[in-house]
């Protein structure tokens, strides 16, 4: 057995300070606003460990042999000022514009106190049509459009060399080593991100009807990233502003009062969302850019050039030249190309939402579901690996002993095969809930509500087999999935008082 005590310590220090003043100019509305804010994030910790307890039944890290000591600190600041102006005519046309300017810390040039200045501005403007034409099926009506820029910083130490103490030690004296894993850059920028917005929103027949649409188009800009390199150089990657990045697409939100009466209501709503992202560029002379890796070394994730964001990557059949699958001396097939299968971001993505009362009583259910990612899922690898995939029990008999060597010479050389639509729609939740009336508690209380609330109780479409088509190994990386064990239901009850 082994014996770790862990001692961290993290602080977050947000100041936010905003000043502002409406003037009024006829039929015109000004509104001048001047902020700043500071924020410090530290964090840092220190681990005790060792291992093989010499004495039975003496749990103390003095009774381990093999000691080590490791520690790690990380301290981070921004600081902000911003200004926005608001110009406001009648109730009809509305124009701010905005400017910000950002300090970051971990920007800053090596050897020197200061911190890189990066300014971003912004203008969005609004039009309420509905003040100047308002037909009689026709309650609201907004036309909306906006241009922003905002900037992102980077993590601790990618901007200069980062030394350590390791756990080991010679002669009892400590050892050092650069804990960088890319080479870092002391000329990093900030990332930028431009984004164009159009949109509107409109109201019908007394407020019974809504309509959200929103088109945008962003790009991104500069992003700080590790690009691959030689071994030689000591290190796996280099850290760079390199590519541009695209996302636009639509948002759209419908809502609507289906029923109602004195007592019965039913309100429907439905959103849904579609996004088109693209790879516009890498670093100069690299086509490619590594995201992930698969524990089963058979899938990855990539950035490719001109294709969706974070290609699910497998191997594919070795053809010959006549299109046929060429097969080894056992009847495996051979490994073929690495190829890109789809992107692991769902292109669609839409919920139904209802909501019913009756009286005291109060009903809801949410259905949603996303369309058109990819997943690899290492489940079924493993399952070819160790022969308890369903598909191994193929020809199980007739290849004898050698099904274990076929199915994992299989798996590893035509790994496409593990690669999943992603794609699903579930039952999300359902809450099924009582207001008691005030009058039972003489008043004293304004509303008490008590809910039944289940969530993930079932999963009306899935496209994946032995696998949560939402798995996933690291919940920032999607498309790899790895021993995704079933969606879990939740049960509960809330209590909601108002005084």
């Amino acid at each position: 057995g082994g014996y770790t005590e862990q001692n961290s310590k993290f602080s977050d220090i947000n100041i936010d300070g905003l000043v502002g003043k409406s003037f009024k100019i006829d039929d015109f509305s000004i509104t001048p606003n001047l902020g700043a804010s500071y924020r410090r994030t530290k964090s840092e910790g220190i681990t005790n460990g060792g291992a093989s307890f010499q004495l039975f039944g003496i749990y103390t890290l003095a009774n381990t042999g093999g000691k080590s000591v490791s520690a790690y600190k990380q301290d981070q600041e921004t600081q902000s000022v911003y200004g926005t102006l608001e110009v406001a005519y009648k109730d009809v046309l509305y124009l701010t514009g905005s400017a910000r300017s950002d300090w970051f810390s971990t920007l800053a040039t090596p050897g020197k106190d200061n911190k890189l200045n990066v300014i971003y501005p912004s203008i969005s403007g609004s039009f309420v049509f509905s003040e100047l034409w308002k037909p009689s099926f026709l309650s609201f009506g907004k036309l909306r459009a906006g241009y922003a820029m905002v900037g992102q910083a980077t993590s601790p130490f990618q901007t200069q060399l980062y030394y350590n103490l390791r756990s080991e030690s010679i002669n009892n004296s400590p050892l050092g080593n650069i804990v960088n894993g890319s080479i870092p850059n002391s000329s990093l920028r900030a990332s930028k991100a431009t984004e164009l917005e159009i949109g509107t929103e409109m109201k019908f027949f007394n407020n019974r009807l809504s309509l959200d649409l929103t088109w945008y188009n962003k790009k991104s800009t500069d992003e700080i990233l590790a690009v691959p390199t030689s071994t030689t150089t000591g290190y796996s990657g280099a850290v760079l502003n390199i590519g541009e990045l695209r996302n636009k697409g639509v948002e759209a939100l419908v809502s609507g009062v289906v029923l109602k009466t004195d007592d019965f209501n039913w309100t429907s709503s439905l959103n849904g969302s579609y996004n088109d992202n693209k790879v516009i560029t890498l670093a100069p002379g690299t086509a490619s850019q590594l995201l992930a890796t698969s524990r089963s070394n058979v899938g990855f994730l990539q950035n490719l050039e001109g294709m969706a964001i974070g290609q699910v990557m497998a191997y594919d059949f070795l053809y010959d030249a006549s299109g046929n699958i060429v097969k080894d001396t056992n009847g495996a097939p051979q490994r073929g190309e690495l190829k890109a299968y789809g992107s692991a971001y769902n292109k669609w993505a839409a919920g139904w939402n209802n909501e019913f009362s009756y009286k005291g009583v109060n009903l809801s259910f949410l259905i949603d579901g996303k369309w058109g990612g990819k997943i690899f899922s290492a489940t079924d690898y493993y399952g070819y690996i160790f022969g308890l995939h369903q598909a191994t029990l193929e020809n199980r008999d007739a290849l004898g002993v050698n099904a274990a060597n076929y199915y994992s010479t299989y798996a590893n050389n035509v790994s496409k095969q593990f690669v999943q639509d992603a794609s699903f729609i579930k039952f999300r939740q359902v809450i099924l809930g009582y207001n008691f009336p005030a009058k039972m508690f003489n008043n004293k209380i304004k509303g008490l509500n008590v809910s039944f609330v289940g969530r993930n109780l079932f999963i009306l479409m899935k496209k994946t087999d032995n696998i949560d088509p939402e798995s996933s190994y690291n919940a920032t990386i999607p498309g790899m999935e790895l021993g995704g064990v079933p969606p879990v239901r939740t049960y509960g009850l809330n209590l909601s008082v108002k005084l």
